[in-house]
């Protein structure tokens, strides 16, 4: 799967100073959405690292 590069800092500062607050509410909306599926496929990857490796949670 090949994500697009988030925003970046600049993009909400300028939403914020140019655009509604609405468009800034979904733009965090979104990049919090993008965080919370990153955070989840790397916890799932270590995971299955720590199955494949036999640590067993020691």
């Amino acid at each position: 799967m090949v994500e697009s590069a988030p925003p970046g800092p600049g993009h909400l500062l300028r939403l914020r100073r140019e655009g509604s607050s609405e468009a800034l509410a979904a733009a965090l909306t979104t990049r919090g959405e993008q965080l919370t599926a990153r955070t989840r496929a790397m916890l799932s990857g270590a995971g299955r690292l720590d199955d494949y490796l036999g640590c067993g949670g020691e």
